[in-house]
């Protein structure tokens, strides 16, 4: 199974989930007027690739509206003055969320061998 969804941390040390499962992409595309208008800008930012750092900080607000379709959810400048200032850690994000890895299976350490007696 592929993990989609990835912490969003804000600068005051809060984090909120973001995901960009197609299911989530579907309600947001369905949805009324203002989910249809983040999704239709997510897919102009998709097919025409980010032009600035602020597509690719709209694509994680995406992910966070997608996560948090069933609750109240802040808007696009709200999210910007929470976002941390960080640019590596925003791109980071972006990759998690475009490119899903699997989860990985809790493994159990192997069994030690004990001395072996001769």
């Amino acid at each position: 199974m592929t993990d989609t969804t990835v912490a969003i941390e804000f600068d005051d040390g809060t984090k909120e989930s973001g995901t960009l499962n197609f299911y989530s992409l579907y309600l947001l595309r369905e949805g009324g007027d203002k989910a249809r208008a983040i999704y239709e800008n997510y897919q102009k930012i998709r097919l025409n690739g980010a032009k600035d750092e602020l597509d690719y900080a709209y694509l994680v607000y995406t992910a966070y509206v997608c996560a948090n379709l069933d609750k109240e959810y802040i808007d696009y400048p709200e999210f910007l003055k929470r976002l941390i200032p960080n640019r590596g850690m925003l791109l980071h994000t972006v990759n998690l969320l475009l490119n899903p890895q699997p989860k990985k299976k809790a493994t159990s350490p192997a069994p030690s061998k004990g001395r072996q007696s001769q």
